[in-house]
């Protein structure tokens, strides 16, 4: 077994948002992601009612914390 950490995201787009233009997003901030240290995999999927799902996979707290930080503060994921 081991102490990998999963993080689940629940979201909708604002009212208004183009979905492609998210979409266009995506490569962008997966490379970030990828970049952060102890990233395993990420997952992102829409449900019918446009509620989308984030699943990423950590190999601890830490690094999930880190990469939460990080991703805030980053330009290409504002």
């Amino acid at each position: 077994m081991n102490d990998h950490v999963i993080e689940v995201v629940t979201f909708k787009l604002i009212e208004g948002a183009d979905v492609n233009e998210f979409m266009a997003t995506i490569p962008a901030t997966n490379t970030f992601i990828k970049s952060c240290k102890g990233f395993v995999r990420r997952c992102l999927s829409r449900n019918e009612d446009g509620t989308w799902l984030e699943h990423v996979e950590w190999e601890s707290m830490e690094a999930a914390i880190a990469a939460g930080k990080a991703f805030i503060e980053d330009e290409c994921c504002a």
